[in-house]
C-alpha cells in the first residue's frame, strides 16, 4: 500500500474512532471520514479489528519515531506473546489482592 494511501486510511480511522468509539464504529464511518469507498478499506482490511490493529501499529511506530533518539535505528517490534507466568500475563490488582493479609 502507498504511504499516502496509509497514512490516509489511518488518519480518517483515527477520527471516525473518536467521533464514534469502538462499538459504534463501522468500516462506512471511516470510509465517510476519509473520503473514500468501503471497498478501498476492505481491499486492504479484511475486517474493523484488522483496521483498528493496524491503527494501532501506526501510533506507535510515530510515537517512537518522536521519542527516538536521532540517529538510532528502529526497534522491530516484538510480535511474540511473553512467556507464561510473566508479569503482563497477570492481573495486577488481582495479584495485590492475593499479597493482602487480613
Amino acid at each position: 500500500m502507498a504511504e499516502e494511501t496509509r497514512d490516509r486510511l489511518m488518519d480518517a480511522t483515527y477520527r471516525a474512532l473518536c467521533e464514534h468509539g469502538y462499538a459504534a464504529l463501522t468500516m462506512q464511518d471511516i470510509a465517510d471520514e476519509g473520503d473514500c469507498s468501503k471497498s478501498l478499506l476492505h481491499y486492504h482490511y479484511d475486517t474493523k479489528e484488522e483496521l483498528l490493529v493496524a491503527l494501532l501499529a501506526y501510533l506507535l511506530e510515530r510515537f517512537e519515531a518522536r521519542v527516538a533518539p536521532e540517529g538510532a535505528e528502529p526497534r522491530e517490534p516484538n510480535r511474540s506473546p511473553p512467556p507464561r507466568g510473566h508479569p503482563r500475563c497477570t492481573h495486577p490488582v488481582g495479584d495485590a489482592r492475593r499479597r493482602v493479609r487480613p
